[in-house]
């Protein structure tokens, strides 16, 4: 934490824009995940033949969330 905080801010890095960046970053790698994640459960769904096999599929997304 030390330093972080002694650390000079240097106009040329744009060391503001990191934490935004990682986090922006990480959303997108997140989703792609969940998209994943969703399409398994979907076709695991269908092949059950479960009614609505989507909406099945987001709750058991958003459970597990």
């Amino acid at each position: 934490m030390r330093f972080f905080f002694q650390d000079p801010a240097d106009p040329a890095l744009r060391s503001e824009r990191l934490w935004t960046q990682l986090w922006q970053r990480s959303h997108s790698v997140l989703d792609e995940i969940h998209a994943g994640c969703l399409h398994t459960l979907e076709v695991t769904l269908l092949r059950g033949e479960a009614p609505r096999a989507r909406a099945h599929a987001l709750t058991l997304m958003a459970a597990i969330e």
